[in-house]
């Protein structure tokens, strides 16, 4: 972080005297001039040097107190759009009033564990939320997800009022359940199933992508071997839920 000195205390004359080039004038130039290069080897040097920040502290207020450049913002916009959709929907996506459902708090060994078990890839958008909260009850606003097909269920939507977590609480079923569930219900592999209760299940679908892919999200009725594809990722999954009540 560079300091530029007060103009007026260097011997500067006041910004507004044309007569006399301002202290400022020439850092600014400085600042806002950027290096255009085509070459592949310094893009990814300067990719991975952090923005340059300059703080210039001037004593009137009027004009201004303090200026922040901030190069690279264009790069770092996404980013931090991404994190803030993301943090919007962690806290409102767990009821945090139950804690039926709810395993001991997630280590990343027990993440390991469990895909080794699973012989999955788990998706990160469903890690981020089983970290805030290691399954349990879905809040009331997100317990639902609507369908553009009938089901055995409902003519516009699917429930899905609860999340398997990891974990081997008794009597609590687990995300490292569904190889034995699947079997038990004759469902396709490979599939890891986040919620449901027999013979209706929603999961995480890896036929398409393979067992270290993103997985879409599908319902399935064992009873009436139907499927029903709801999502093409998880994210986009949670994205789409909204309250059951919207339903009545």
């Amino acid at each position: 972080m560079d300091h530029v000195a007060d103009p007026v205390r260097a011997g500067e004359r006041h910004r507004s005297d044309l007569v006399h080039r301002h202290a400022l004038r020439e850092r600014h130039t400085i600042c806002a001039r950027r290096q255009v290069t085509t070459d592949p080897v310094s893009q990814a040097r300067s990719a991975q040097q952090p923005p340059p920040l300059v703080v210039v502290d001037l004593p009137y207020a009027h004009m201004f107190s303090h200026v922040i450049i901030l190069d690279a913002w264009a790069a770092l916009a996404p980013t931090i759009r991404a994190m803030a959709r993301s943090d919007d929907v962690q806290p409102a996506f767990w009821d945090t009033g139950s804690n039926y459902g709810v395993q001991q708090p997630l280590t990343d060994h027990a993440v390991r564990e469990a895909e080794r078990l699973l012989d999955v890839t788990l998706p990160a958008s469903l890690l981020d939320l089983l970290r805030v909260r290691n399954g349990g009850q879905v809040a009331g606003t997100r317990n639902a997800f609507r369908t553009d097909k009938p089901t055995s269920w409902s003519a516009g939507h699917v429930p899905f009022d609860q999340v398997a977590g990891v974990g081997r609480r008794e009597r609590t079923v687990s995300l490292l359940d569904s190889p034995y569930l699947v079997k038990e219900w004759g469902l396709p592999s490979p599939v890891v199933l986040l919620a449901g209760d027999g013979p209706c299940w929603i999961a995480l679908d890896y036929r398409a992508c393979g067992r270290h892919g993103e997985p879409s999200v599908t319902w399935f009725d064992a009873d009436f071997s139907f499927e029903l594809p709801l999502a093409s990722d998880f994210g986009s999954f949670v994205e789409g839920l909204s309250s059951a009540s919207d339903f009545d």
